[in-house]
């Protein structure tokens, strides 16, 4: 029986569900000291049959292939996978089935061995790679975790973990490879966690089940906002403006290059002191695809682009920063991608972004806007799914937006671009690079027209409330990271202030 287990099962589970139960030792205590309702599910026959005697209901079978309708529907607070999720072959698959038969709110603890031991470090620097009858290397394991990795997992499934506990078992040896991970980069305390953790122990909770609790799929959709119908198969281009008059040519000439005269480009300027208006009315007076509307104070950049998006008419919807230049083939690409079955979003390789939009982190070298869009075109019509994309430049339909609302408006500056790839991710949507588009992007130019410090406060002021949305949304922000939600820690800082 694993005790750590045993020490995390919440005393106010009423309703216990064991994947791998064995003979139901772990159920037949928990019963007796919180007389609660305890199913098991066991591949072995004869420990099924023991368990039997000891639990309320007992289920024999491979849960991979075992007929889940045998299960009540929102029934169980409390799932138990101990040692179990390295036996399968599909992990995640057998989560997600699971969670309709899980209450609202329901605990998971799984405990699984620790790949990333030093044991096996050890043993694959000497070449090797042995299964045996038991260990970390059980012949019977199909699928490993780190405690980094089991997170990512259970998070893709639906689950937070909120609370993690790890059996130590170091060395001298260890300390020898954690002071060579030290040499590698990589810091000494994280390395002799992760070398020294023999197994981890996570304790998690369901995440919002939006069929279920439409109060969170109303949280989601608080700026959904009525849309006109669309023109079919026109390509809206909106561009927010503040004391832009250096890049505005170079961004309006690189966009019109590539429409047709069905198109349109909507420029909404956030009260630009400069020669900005000036520059796009000269510009109106050979393509007149181009509306400019002025506002009469700076509004912020998501209320700006959401008037820019009112008053376009496209079915397809670029949202644009004033200091990007299109290279290339980009409408055509952006179109077909946003073609694909569940996409939400898509944007391109830039030069001046974070993430694995930025050609640099990706390709691991730098070139010129020119030399860059010539690499990229080369990988034709490909895409990568992502967890996030900068709003530079994302390109969406506009039934995607009638759907899902518009840019939250609570962010004044910043952060805007996070929110929407979080929602749209939440709602089941995907996100894509196109591989085969290259934006340049002279990165900052609109924020550098704005005090220091007032920027500043804006941009913390939109963190704060980014971080208070997805506190109500998950109930707190414990178990929460930058990296489960984006696969990227940028913000991170706000989360774990």
């Amino acid at each position: 029986m694993n005790q750590a287990i045993l020490n995390v099962v919440p005393k106010t589970a009423r309703c216990i569900l064991e994947v791998g139960c064995a003979n139901g030792e772990l159920g037949a205590q928990v019963i007796q000291s919180r007389g609660c309702e305890y199913w098991g599910i066991e591949l072995d026959e004869s420990a099924s049959a023991a368990a039997k005697q000891r639990l309320t209901h007992v289920l024999n079978g491979d849960i991979e292939a075992l007929d889940l309708s045998l299960l009540p529907l929102d029934h169980f607070d409390c799932l138990i996978f101990g040692d179990t999720l390295e036996h399968l072959v599909n992990p995640e698959s057998v989560l997600v089935r699971l969670k309709p038969h899980l209450k609202i709110g329901a605990h998971l603890i799984a405990s699984v061995p620790n790949i990333g031991h030093w044991t096996v470090v050890l043993e694959l620097l000497h070449g090797e790679f042995e299964y045996g009858d038991s260990g970390l290397l059980d012949r019977t394991h199909r699928r490993f975790f780190t405690p980094a990795s089991l997170r990512k997992a259970l998070w893709r499934c639906g689950f937070t973990v909120k609370g993690e506990g790890r059996t130590l078992l170091g060395s001298t040896e260890c300390d020898a490879i954690v002071r060579a991970a030290s040499d590698l980069g990589v810091g000494t305390e994280i390395a002799a966690r992760g070398l020294s953790t023999y197994q981890v122990l996570a304790f998690a909770e369901m995440q919002p089940d939006l069929d279920r609790q439409p109060e969170k799929r109303e949280l989601l959709l608080r700026s959904r906002v009525p849309l006109s119908d669309a023109v079919v198969g026109k390509l809206s281009v909106v561009i927010v403006t503040f004391q832009s008059e250096s890049t505005i040519e170079e961004c309006l000439l690189s966009v019109l290059g590539s429409l047709t005269e069905s198109d349109e480009v909507i420029v909404v300027d956030n009260d630009s002191s400069d020669g900005t208006c000036e520059k796009i009315e000269d510009i109106r007076r050979e393509w007149p695809q181009i509306q400019l509307r002025r506002m009469k104070s700076n509004l912020g950049y998501a209320r700006a682009a959401n008037t820019g998006v009112h008053i376009s008419s496209g079915e397809y919807i670029v949202l644009a920063n004033p200091d990007v230049t299109f290279v290339g083939d980009w409408k055509e690409a952006f179109v077909e991608v946003l073609e694909l079955p569940g996409c939400g979003a898509v944007g391109p390789i830039s030069d001046r972004v974070m993430g694995r939009q930025s050609f640099a982190a990706r390709y691991d070298h730098e070139a010129s806007a020119q030399e860059s869009a010539e690499f990229c075109a080369q990988f034709y019509r490909e895409v990568e799914e992502t967890a996030m994309l900068i709003g530079f430049c994302i390109a969406l339909k506009r039934e995607t937006l009638s759907e899902c609302g518009l840019l939250d408006e609570a962010l004044y500056l910043g952060a805007d671009d996070l929110e929407l790839s979080w929602r749209l991710r939440t709602l089941g949507l995907k996100l894509f690079i196109a591989l085969d588009v290259f934006v340049e992007h002279r990165h900052g130019v609109s924020f550098s027209a704005i005090a220091a410090s007032t920027a500043e406060s804006q941009v913390r002021a939109s963190d704060l409330q980014l971080r208070h949305k997805l506190s109500d949304y998950y109930g707190g922000i414990q178990g929460l990271s930058s990296v489960l939600i984006w696969d990227h820690p940028v913000f991170d800082a706000v989360l774990l202030a």
